[in-house]
């Protein structure tokens, strides 16, 4: 009797566990492009992911009826069902349709020109930046709390001799002012276009090391893409530097 119980106890365990269970499937992931570097693969029951190599491949472990959640940043969302066919095949290749950008409208005005030199300068607004700049370096209604006095030639005249800042130093100050504010704001833009789980999901870059990663990888050519506010090639060269940092971080842990 104690025996039929042991076997019964260890056959209801086995198909338990077999139940529970989850095989291996394989596949690749494409577009229209070609193949799709980088896509999350998620089992949102397992809770476990993987991301498609650099010829679109991956491989994950599923189960009966789990669901599969398939994002990327230039992509649109998909989410696959695993059913027993795909089971048997182990096999589950991908398409995922590329997200659209629209651009805004824009809207090109005809200039009401003769082509007759006399006429067209008539046409033409008048520039009033020289206009501005005089009045901004007019200071009759600011009441100076420090005037300095100088005598005049004329005798018993007074004048008051007032420190006027030419347009090229107050041009210079701005750019001055800006290039510093784009500096302290660099690392944060970076972060702000492409998202801070991109550097942390899609190039494996730790949290505590995102800041190190953009200030090491900092060149001309990054700075163009920041200052033109160009994601997808920002994307791009910070995809292929991360590459080079991870090896150089795996490096530096195998030899502290």
């Amino acid at each position: 009797m104690q025996r039929l119980l042991l076997l019964l106890f260890f056959i209801i365990i086995k198909s338990s566990f077999s139940q529970k269970s989850r095989i291996e499937i394989s596949g690749i992931i494409s577009d229209e492009s070609g193949k799709v570097i980088n896509a999350h693969i998620i089992n949102k029951s397992s809770k476990k992911g993987t991301f498609s190599n650099d010829k679109g491949f991956f491989h994950i472990k599923v189960h009966l009826g789990e669901e599969l959640k398939i994002t990327s940043i230039q992509h649109h969302l998909q989410t696959i069902i695993i059913t027993n066919d795909i089971i048997k095949t182990k096999r589950l290749n991908l398409y995922l349709n590329l997200k659209d950008y629209t651009l805004e409208e824009i809207q090109l005005k005809k200039h009401l020109l003769y082509g007759i030199l006399e006429k067209d300068l008539q046409l033409v607004p008048k520039d009033i930046i020289p206009l501005k700049s005089k009045k901004a370096l007019d200071f009759s209604m600011i009441k100076l709390k420090n005037k300095i006095l100088v005598a005049n030639p004329v005798e018993g005249a007074i004048t008051i001799k007032i420190p006027v800042f030419t347009i090229q130093k107050e041009k210079r100050l701005t750019e001055r002012v800006a290039k510093e504010k784009f500096e302290d704001q660099f690392v944060n833009k970076i972060i702000n276009l492409i998202g801070k789980h991109t550097f942390i999901k899609n190039y494996k870059i730790p949290s505590d090391k995102i800041h190190h990663f953009i200030n090491s990888n900092r060149e001309q050519k990054l700075t163009t893409f920041v200052k033109n506010e160009e994601t997808f090639k920002l994307i791009e060269f910070l995809q292929k530097k991360s590459i080079l940092y991870l090896k150089e971080i795996n490096k530096t842990n195998k030899n502290p």
